[in-house]
């Protein structure tokens, strides 16, 4: 989908609220244009940015029930080891579906933040890590140096832990404190 598709699909919701259907369709075009680098003009950024939170304020927010936030676990889980399966190469370039992968990773991570089960567990700080890893590759001029200590490697090296501590918390419900 390209920004005149954007347009006309939203164009035609009117004052009407996206369906479940048309928030996938946006939030997904909305991750890879994000991941190509391509810029929206700033009208349309805004308006799909307020259907999106609009949708997500009506049918997303509160807390994640045990069921939600274990299967949040498995969608980390397996987009881990889809990363996993990437060749690694250089720890310093990365290719779009690396970064894609770690966007995707990063959105569940930052909605397992809330989940009171896992507040032992450093999911918030490696969300954190990797929205400035995203933020580096995005604008690589700006922080070339940053790349030295967060790299592709260093990032496996984190996301990796939390993983296996997310799964043991999830399939053995071990408790950390």
């Amino acid at each position: 989908m390209d920004e005149q598709s954007l347009r006309n699909l939203l164009g035609s919701l009117d004052n009407e609220d996206l369906s479940e259907h048309g928030f996938v369709t946006c939030s997904n075009e909305l991750i890879e244009l994000d991941v190509r680098n391509v810029d929206l003009p700033e009208d349309l950024r805004i308006l799909l940015q307020y259907k999106l939170t609009r949708y997500g304020a009506q049918y997303l927010a509160g807390p994640l029930e045990s069921s939600t936030w274990s299967e949040a676990v498995d969608r980390v889980h397996d987009l881990f080891q889809r990363l996993q399966g990437q060749p690694s190469g250089d720890s310093f370039s990365v290719d779009d579906e690396t970064l894609l992968l770690l966007k995707l990773i990063h959105n569940e991570l930052w909605c397992l933040e809330r989940v009171e089960q896992l507040q032992m567990i450093p999911v918030k700080e490696v969300a954190f890590c990797l929205a400035l890893f995203l933020l580096v590759f995005k604008r690589e001029g700006d922080f070339k140096v940053y790349r030295l200590v967060l790299n592709r490697s260093s990032v496996m090296e984190f996301l990796e832990v939390v993983v296996v501590v997310l799964q043991k918390v999830k399939v053995e419900g071990v408790e950390f404190w």
